[in-house]
């Protein structure tokens, strides 16, 4: 724990109330995502508090800002999956016993992406639109499209358009890489299949 706070503590503690802590905790934390409480208690006679941690996992560290106010945060990783248990307390060094806030954080392993949207060959023709749409299933995705299995710059949205397709564009394969903090997934190819424009020449009979 991190704390810079000092106290005045007064002599005659017969009136004296405790701290309240009136902060709400999340049970909850995904592997590499960051976790974040912030602490928060109140004291009917404006003492100064101060929290202190009594129990804490490695990954976890509380800074005392001073101020009735506290903050809890860390990254957990792949060895912290399960239970882990926090012990919190707060006084304001008059009472015999401090506040105690025990809790569980349930640190979860974040799924990798699954797509359940693959782009679908398409058969247009050269200087035409074509639209490819891909959607994975998952948290904080991020998408990577692909032609022939190299990245495409600034394609990363889970649809991509082509405004003009070119006769060089025939017969490539395009795909899509999701990716987050539990891993990645590629989606199924696409074939593209583009045929030349048909040109229309008229003739002026009354000129032969």
């Amino acid at each position: 724990i991190l704390s810079f706070c000092f106290q005045v503590i007064a002599s005659d503690n017969s009136l004296n109330e405790k701290p309240v802590i009136i902060s709400n905790f999340s049970e909850k934390a995904k592997v590499n995502i960051d976790y974040t409480y912030y602490l928060q208690a109140r004291d009917k006679d404006n003492d100064s508090l101060i929290f202190e941690s009594k129990e804490l996992p490695e990954w976890l560290k509380l800074v005392d800002s001073c101020n009735g106010n506290a903050l809890l945060s860390g990254i957990p990783d792949f060895t912290d999956v399960g239970d882990n248990k926090i012990i919190i307390t707060v006084t304001d060094n008059k009472i015999a016993e401090p506040v105690i806030q025990k809790f569980v954080i349930n640190v979860e392993q974040i799924d990798p992406p699954h797509f359940t949207v693959h782009p679908k060959s398409l058969k247009v023709v050269e200087n035409e639109e074509v639209k490819f749409i891909a959607k994975a299933e998952g948290l904080d995705i991020k998408y990577q499209w692909q032609k022939n299995n190299k990245d495409i710059i600034n394609e990363k949205n889970s649809a991509m358009v082509i405004d003009y397709v070119s006769l060089t564009d025939d017969k490539a394969s395009f795909r899509c890489i999701a990716t987050n903090q539990g891993g990645n997934d590629t989606s199924c190819a696409g074939i593209l299949k583009v045929e030349a424009a048909k040109i229309n020449i008229e003739y002026d009979v009354t000129q032969v």
